[in-house]
């Protein structure tokens, strides 16, 4: 037993060397390398109760050892020993790249691993709360609250600044390829951190890579790489705006997609372009978004909440662009989110007088209409709020390019 664990320690640092060197030009990125006992110890064995999620990197635990707590990645391990090389040069690359990563804010950090086991367990900082989208998707009687609609918009603020992080600052552009909720967590502080660089890859910059091997979680997945194989640093994008939309709508993209095209046919024919871009787009044009959004995610949010998503939606389809190059870059991305995020503290609220306002009204009229009168009924705030008990989401008729409309809980007026 004993020599077999040192023989996978040699071949499993081998192969972990090699990587390092190629990818890090030469830099040294310490990290701790634990023993199978170590490991064992934290988690209690891998109890039951130390079970903390799973994703397609692996299955996670929590596990304290000498007082730090840890996450404690065990990877799938296939029989097939052709899969199982493939699994070991997919966990290489992803310490590999992890590690030149630990200490950036918003990518999990690698903290060590184990070398010793065929496949080698990978060691992180805490991450108590698990992945997001345990988070967004929570079900039952104590967990009837959705994440609230701040929270989802730092996470996609957090996680662009870490996806334009991998395209822009290192020689050759990160494409990370595995952009989904399963693979960012969250921390004790609520803050985002992206994992799992199995699949990413180093590309030159404005490369485009063709391969034949299709892997990925289907609904993050662009098109030109279901249909050519193509990669490039779009297909991030493309897969941020999927992420962005599940966030926005609360509905992961297979559940948005069977709405419109009947279950899994999506799946079943990939070309026919039911993507969940186009899916979105729909709604939107058909005035109706309403039937695929959770709106409790704007529960008790005023205007600048609702503006806010909207403009997360209209994000959402940019990046969503079926062609690759009408897509916005990761750096855009981060900034329009910046900018979103920053509108929610700084939005002026409306302190101009009835009589300002009206006036502006008036002269508009006035110029419209030549001089004619035209009778408008002018509702104060407090009346709009009690015909729509206070903008409850119950009372959503539905959305469009203007804005949400809203029914009237008695006279069945529509208000904006």
């Amino acid at each position: 037993m004993a020599a077999e664990r040192k023989r996978l320690f040699i071949t499993n640092g081998s192969l972990l060397q090699e990587k390092l060197i190629s990818s890090s030009n030469g830099r040294y990125y310490p990290f701790h390398n634990f023993s199978i006992e170590e490991l064992e110890k934290a988690t209690n064995n891998y109890a039951p109760h130390c079970f903390l999620s799973y994703n397609l990197l692996g299955t996670w635990y929590k596990g304290s050892l000498d007082g730090r707590v840890l996450s404690i990645c065990i990877p799938r391990y296939p029989n097939v020993q052709a899969s199982r090389n493939q699994i070991i040069n997919e966990i290489v690359n992803d310490v590999a790249i992890a590690a030149q990563l630990s200490r950036q804010r918003n990518f999990l950090r690698l903290i060590g691993c184990c070398l010793e086991t065929p496949v080698p367990l990978l060691v992180y900082e805490s991450v108590k709360r698990g992945n997001v989208s345990e988070q967004i998707h929570v079900t039952g009687e104590f967990h009837s609250q959705p994440m609230t609609w701040k929270c989802r918009l730092k996470i996609a603020r957090e996680i662009a600044h870490a996806v334009s992080y991998l395209h822009t600052a290192f020689s050759r552009p990160i494409v990370h390829r595995g952009i989904n909720p399963l693979n960012i967590f969250l921390d004790d502080y609520n803050v985002a951190k992206l994992s799992n660089f199995s699949q990413s890859l180093y590309i030159c910059e404005d490369e485009i890579i063709k391969t034949d091997r299709i892997i990925g979680t289907l609904g993050y997945l662009p098109p030109e790489y279901l249909e050519h194989g193509e990669i490039t640093e779009k297909f991030d994008v493309y897969s941020f705006g999927t992420l962005l939309l599940e966030l926005l709508t609360g509905r992961r993209p297979y559940n948005l997609i069977a709405r419109r095209a009947g279950y899994f046919r999506f799946w079943m024919n990939r070309m026919e372009g039911h993507f969940a871009g186009n899916c979105l787009k729909y709604h939107v044009q058909c005035h109706s978004i309403n039937e695929v959004v959770d709106y409790r995610i704007l529960a008790g949010g005023g205007i600048n909440e609702q503006q806010q998503w909207q403009a997360a939606v209209e994000l959402a389809l940019k990046c969503l662009e079926t062609s690759k190059d009408k897509r916005p870059a990761m750096e855009e991305v981060t900034k329009i989110l910046w900018q979103i995020e920053r509108s929610l503290a700084t939005f002026p609220e409306r302190h101009s007088s009835v009589y300002d306002d009206g006036r502006i009204f008036m002269e508009e009229m006035i110029a419209s209409y030549e001089g004619r009168c035209h009778v408008l009924q002018s509702f104060s705030g407090e009346e709009l709020k009690k015909m729509t008990n206070n903008y409850h989401p119950d009372y959503i008729f539905c959305c469009s390019n203007i804005g949400i409309w809203y029914k009237d809980s008695k006279k069945r007026r529509r208000a904006r």
